[in-house]
């Protein structure tokens, strides 16, 4: 699972903005790439248990693909950091691996973009 991180900040380096907070997959899927399997109820499961395949928003080799957030008014810098996690958090915690750090997230890019 990967997840694009943003923060937004004014010319005095206040925090004005973020994608998200605590959880990428419900407050920004858009910043999401992953594979969810679900169960014939629709619950997230490990793919050996699944019915299908839910959701597949990875990039295939060589793909682009453009992600556009609104920035609110104020917004001078816009730092970017793309997040890995081997293990995503759900199935972290239904493999018992929370606060290991095969599932803890590692920083694999980062950008910073300022205003003119």
């Amino acid at each position: 699972m990967a997840a694009l991180q943003l923060a937004g900040f004014d010319r005095h380096g206040r925090e004005l903005w973020r994608n998200f907070k605590t959880n990428a997959m419900s407050e920004s899927p858009a910043s999401v790439f992953n594979k969810v399997y679900v169960d014939a109820g629709g619950k997230p499961v490990l793919a050996p248990h699944a019915v299908k395949l839910a959701r597949d928003t990875r990039l295939a080799a060589g793909q682009a693909r453009a992600v556009s957030f609104a920035l609110p008014p104020g917004v001078a810098r816009v730092e970017v950091i793309v997040v890995l996690r081997l293990v995503a958090p759900a199935l972290a915690a239904m493999l018992g691996l929370d606060g290991t750090p095969e599932a803890g997230p590692r920083v694999v890019e980062s950008q910073r973009f300022e205003r003119p």
